[in-house]
């Protein structure tokens, strides 16, 4: 066929073209290519990055693991590993996930994370696979919500694309292998929305715009928030902010500090901001 004759054939619109199939390797396709991409910049920050290349459109190579030009990291070998498990079980089972890590962290791969590499570590020492993150917790003794878990997460999108129950509890459970912080798992339930949203064609291309302004005015009479939700101190050393300026001192009691910095209090952060890309 001649580049006229081709050029005369009515072709189908771009998105009619691309059939659930090539989705679903696109999306492998696309971390893969992306990790390798920024293998190189990895550690380095955006301004070295451009220090150093201007742009990065191109497979480099070199970086501090001193990777091949499009060769992949830890990203991508255990995104396939997990990939690898949910096909040959039908489902998700944990125990086949972390046999198909351990066998990956033996085989000596040169760039682990510090929470992944204490959780391999935990487990070649003997610990159950359903505790080994939550040791590698305690060892490390710091949060460990790391993007370990999630930048290998996109199969549980892919396995439960029509399952929206399922892919959360998965998200949550895959991510717990290795992070026990809870903040690391919602964010993979985050991702994992966006991915779906992504292949549906349904993501938003503009950002969500911000919340309405929460009102500060009360019923007259109404107790306070402090009032309503005070939570008595264990003991007497425990110590109370003064809420003085928002309830006044008539009420005789204080605020007590809210838990806004727990792991599970932003849970409901990374849902919605995933339903609000997510429509």
């Amino acid at each position: 066929m001649t580049p006229d004759a081709r050029s005369a054939t009515p072709r189908p619109p771009a998105d009619d073209r691309l059939v659930p199939r090539d989705r679903f390797r696109g999306v492998l396709l696309g971390l893969a290519v992306g990790d390798a991409l920024g293998a190189p910049a990895e550690f380095l920050t955006p301004v070295q990055v451009h220090d150093r290349w201007g742009v990065l459109d191109e497979m480099v190579g070199g970086g501090c693991h001193d990777v091949r030009p499009g060769e992949v990291t830890d990203a991508t070998e255990m995104m396939l590993m997990l990939a690898e498990s949910l096909v040959a079980a039908a489902e998700f089972d944990p125990e086949d996930v972390v046999k198909r890590y351990r066998a990956w962290f033996a085989a000596g791969p040169s760039d682990v994370g510090l929470t992944t590499r204490t959780v391999m570590l935990a487990l070649a020492a003997g610990t159950p696979w359903d505790l080994a993150s939550r040791r590698a917790y305690e060892v490390l003794g710091f949060p460990t919500a790391g993007n370990g878990s999630l930048m290998r997460c996109a199969p549980v999108a892919l396995r439960f694309f029509l399952d929206a129950e399922q892919r959360h509890r998965v998200s949550l459970r895959e991510s717990m292998l290795t992070h026990y912080e809870h903040l690391a798992g919602w964010s993979c339930v985050a991702f994992n929305e966006l991915v779906v949203a992504a292949m549906a064609g349904r993501l938003s291309e503009s950002p969500p715009p911000p919340p309405p302004p929460r009102s500060t005015t009360r019923p007259r009479g109404s107790p306070p928030p402090c009032a309503r939700r005070s939570v008595p101190s264990p003991t007497r050393s425990t110590r109370r902010r003064s809420c003085s300026t928002r309830c006044g001192p008539r009420y005789g009691r204080s605020c007590t500090p809210r838990l806004s910095r727990a792991p599970w209090s932003r849970s409901s952060t990374a849902a919605a901001t995933a339903t609000r890309w997510a429509p």
